[in-house]
C-alpha cells in the first residue's frame, strides 16, 4: 500500500472533521505556520493565560487547553503557538458572539500539529468529541 503524505493544509480542509467556522480554521493554520516554537513552562503559561495553575491543569484534563509535552525526565511544557491559538480563538469567539467548542478546536489543533511534527501517514480525525485514527508513523524519505 502506498503511503500518502498529509500536510496540515489538507487535514484542515476536510469537511467532515469539524464544524468550526473558517475564521477558527485560519487561526489553527496560522499557528502551525509559525517557524519557531517556544516551549512554555507552567509559570510562563500561567502568566500568558492569567489562570491559576490548578485551573490550567483542569483545562488540560477537560481538553480545552492543549496537552503538555515532555521536555525532560521530570519536566513538561506547552507549545506557545498552540496556547496562542487557543487564546486567539477564545478572544475571537467572545468578540463576535460565537459559541466555540474549545474541545473540538484543541483536538483539531493538536491533531493537525501531529501531522506537521510527525509526518503522520494516516490522519487522526475527530469522531464526535474524540480523536480516532489509524497507525501513526513517519513517512519514508
Amino acid at each position: 500500500m502506498k503511503h500518502q503524505k498529509y500536510s496540515h493544509e489538507n487535514v484542515l480542509s476536510r469537511k467532515n472533521d469539524c464544524d468550526l467556522a473558517p475564521e477558527f480554521i485560519a487561526i489553527i493554520k496560522a499557528a502551525l505556520d509559525r517557524k519557531s516554537v517556544r516551549i512554555l513552562r507552567i509559570k510562563g503559561l500561567r502568566e500568558k493565560t492569567g489562570q491559576a495553575i490548578s485551573t490550567i491543569w483542569r483545562d488540560v484534563r477537560k481538553g480545552v487547553l492543549p496537552p503538555q509535552i515532555p521536555i525532560g525526565e521530570r519536566a513538561v511544557g506547552w507549545k506557545e503557538n498552540e496556547v496562542d491559538a487557543c487564546l486567539e480563538a477564545r478572544s475571537l469567539a467572545s468578540r463576535i458572539g460565537y459559541r466555540i467548542d474549545m474541545r473540538q478546536f484543541v483536538q483539531l489543533l493538536v491533531s493537525a500539529s501531529i501531522v506537521v511534527d510527525s509526518k503522520v501517514v494516516n490522519f487522526v480525525h475527530l469522531d464526535g468529541d474524540r480523536l480516532v485514527g489509524n497507525k501513526l508513523g513517519r513517512n519514508e524519505p
